[in-house]
């Protein structure tokens, strides 16, 4: 409550770091950093001086003894040493290519679970493992089967399942469960009917 007269900003997500100082992203495009001196508390803002892009929707992860910052322009590591962010190249394997934007990052058994997005309108999961080689490898096949939305939560449980709050859904994908997916999924359809009880298609008719 020191700081409450300070801090007008609408507030939307919070992480301490291992140093013990409090990070705040808003809803304004920049970060807070709180740090308590025992007596005193002092504040100060972050942005695009800082080296941050414009984003909105910022989260923070530790790796270790070192912050990382998810933006929609990839992921940015803070310098305790110059107080600045830089584009971050811990993690291999992801193509940002496909998308810059990063969400949430959570710590799996074999790796790392990340959210990716265009834009707010819906994201994707992904998964970067380590393989035998201990190399990074990115899997998103078993994911896509996800519904295209923004995935608003994402846990891992301690053997592996991982669990996705997709706004009034819930999903889990258990990676124990083994399947081809490259293997063709054949399937005679029978009938249509739409959500009015309209059928659409009603039979099938098929040689040998």
């Amino acid at each position: 409550y020191v700081l409450k007269e300070d801090i007008k900003d609408e507030i939307k997500f919070i992480k301490e770091d291992s140093k013990g100082i409090i990070w705040a992203s808003t809803s304004n495009n920049f970060i807070l950093q709180i740090k308590d001196n025992g007596i005193t508390h002092e504040l100060k803002r972050f942005g695009v001086k800082e080296g941050l892009p414009i984003s909105s929707n910022i989260e923070f992860f530790n790796f270790g003894d070192s912050l990382i910052a998810t933006t929609n322009s990839g992921l940015y590591l803070f310098d305790y040493n110059s107080n600045t962010f830089a584009p971050c190249t811990l993690f291999k394997g992801f193509d940002s290519n496909l998308g810059k934007g990063i969400h949430k990052i959570a710590k799996t058994p074999n790796g790392y679970s990340i959210t990716r997005y265009n834009d707010v309108t819906y994201s994707w999961f992904e998964s970067i493992e380590n393989d035998s080689l201990q190399k990074h490898v990115n899997v998103s096949t078993p994911y896509k089967y996800l519904p295209k939305k923004w995935i608003n939560a994402i846990w891992t449980d301690p053997d592996g399942t991982q669990w996705f709050g997709i706004q009034k859904e819930l999903y889990s994908y258990n990676h124990k469960v083994e399947r081809d997916y490259k293997y063709p999924y054949n399937a005679l359809v029978r009938k249509v009917i739409s959500k009015e009880d309209t059928i659409l298609f009603n039979g099938a008719y098929y040689q040998i």
